[in-house]
């Protein structure tokens, strides 16, 4: 079973351990994709609790598997650091059930040769892994800041929604404010009415049919008055009209004895008229028989 033993600096993986494992693999080639082990070794509590969201522990294996020289494994064991050993020299704690377990699990493979491993060649993969970690480190920097510009612009996106939900939150609380307002408001004059009508409620039978007597007498008394001015309107309407009728008759009269009057002037010239001509007439008639009568011979002598 082959185990390789990491660290965590600061959340990053140690170039030289990447270095150490390049080499190795490089020098046992059977070794395939997980047939080997990953332990990180006392990590802090800050990383374990960075290391419980799954895209921060996909990021850190990526950085690590991405361009190595070998293949990635699925077996990787976090060991968080045991605080009680701190500052204590020449200890040997017992192993923690977790680790045991995850060791007791897995594996293993067989290897039937290994190759000579040289020490020039560590510092040159040390170096060469120094130089990919940094481009690493500075693209997931360059990532970060991407993504942080992103968070900005959705933090900002939900600022300015949260500003308008506690606006039009405002408004209803005010609205529904000025509406629970009016209820009272109305729930208030209904109960004035109600202890108003349980007061008249609790007037005696007397005082009611003394009431009643005097709401009957005023409103028959009401009727009367009514149906009194009704009847004076009625003959002033009715003396109006047969006064426009008298005026209407008596000017229809004169009219009348007017055009008579002119009937007769004009019949009593024309009567008039007739005589004179009758009497020339008659004049005329006696002037000729006149003239037509012999006269005797005793008045030619």
């Amino acid at each position: 079973k082959i185990f390789f033993v990491m660290g965590l600096t600061n959340g990053r993986i140690r170039p030289e351990d990447i270095a150490t494992m390049s080499l190795v693999m490089e020098a046992a080639p059977e070794m395939g994709r997980s047939c080997y082990a990953i332990i990180f070794n006392q990590v802090g509590q800050a990383d374990m609790e960075l290391l419980k969201d799954p895209w921060e522990k996909r990021q850190l294996l990526d950085m690590m598997f991405e361009d190595a020289s070998f293949p990635p494994t699925t077996h990787i064991f976090f060991n968080p650091i045991n605080e009680t050993l701190k500052e204590v020299k020449n200890a040997l704690p017992p192993m923690q059930s977790e680790l045991r377990s995850f060791i007791n699990k897995f594996p293993g493979i067989r290897i039937t040769s290994v190759q000579v491993v040289q020490g020039r060649a560590f510092k040159k993969q040390l170096k060469k892994q120094e130089a990919l970690m940094n481009r690493k480190q500075k693209e997931a920097d360059r990532r970060l800041e991407e993504e942080t510009q992103k968070l900005k612009a959705e933090q900002n996106k939900c600022n300015q929604v949260e500003y308008e939900a506690r606006r039009k939150t405002g408004e209803l609380n005010a609205s529904h404010k000025a509406v629970e307002d009016e209820a009272k408001n109305e729930l208030i004059q209904k109960e004035i009415e109600l202890q108003k009508l349980l007061e008249e409620s609790k007037m005696s039978k007397v005082e009611q049919d003394s009431k009643i007597a005097t709401l009957r007498a005023e409103l028959e008394s009401a009727v009367k008055e009514a149906t009194h001015k009704l009847q004076r309107e009625l003959q002033q309407n009715n003396d109006d009209m047969q006064r426009e009728l008298d005026k209407l008759q008596n000017e229809k009269r004169q009219q009348r004895e007017e055009e008579l009057k002119v009937i007769e002037q004009r019949r009593e010239a024309q009567l008039q008229e007739a005589e004179r001509r009758f009497a020339e007439q008659f004049a005329r008639m006696e002037f000729c028989s006149l003239l037509c009568t012999p006269i005797p011979m005793e008045f030619l002598v």
